[in-house]
């Protein structure tokens, strides 16, 4: 009986040796793949739980906006810290050959609410003045500056009139030579 079991000992051995010179770097590189992709799939959805906020709108006072403003390749957010917003005092005034439109808008408005249908929506919005995106000195951070000025929906739908005609014949759209001043 100790013969069998020494020469079962030695064939398993040498099976043991043939399997593990055989399948021991094909076996030890997928359990480092398999180890390597589950860390980074962790890692990512932490990135992902961080980064989520970036990708929601914000509000300004009572105001909620539906903008959302993502730089470089989207990746990254925005820290709000890095983000200003300026909202100046003085609201938006069409031009004077465009307030008629405002008018014009309200009146198809009151019109639908007379036949019983839904009104044009007329509330506080903001327009945006202007939106620069810079980066900090040294980090090299991405910084938002935004000026807003207070306006409401009316004014936002006429003004989007451009190809509509002015008295004079031209458009609200900016010209080829007026855009590269």
């Amino acid at each position: 009986m100790g013969g069998i079991d020494l020469a079962n000992g030695v064939v398993g051995a040498v099976l043991g040796m043939l399997v593990a010179v055989l399948f021991q770097d094909p076996i030890q590189n997928r359990w480092y793949r398999l180890r390597t992709r589950s860390k980074s799939a962790v890692r990512n959805l932490r990135r992902r739980e961080e980064s989520s906020p970036a990708w929601r709108t914000f509000s300004l006072g009572p105001l909620h906006t539906s903008a959302l403003i993502v730089e470089g390749d989207g990746e990254s957010p925005i820290p709000a810290q890095a983000v200003y917003i300026q909202v100046l005092d003085q609201g938006i005034e069409l031009p004077s050959d465009m307030a008629g439109w405002w008018a014009e808008i309200e009146e198809e408005s009151e019109r639908l609410r007379a036949e019983g249908r839904t009104p044009l929506w007329n509330g506080p919005r903001y327009a945006v003045e202007t939106l620069d995106v810079s980066r900090t000195a040294l980090e090299e951070q991405p910084e938002v500056h935004l000026r807003l000025r207070p306006t409401d929906y009316y004014t936002f739908l006429a003004a989007q009139q451009l190809d509509r005609r002015l008295p004079d014949g031209t458009t609200p759209r900016p010209s080829p030579a007026r855009r590269g001043s």
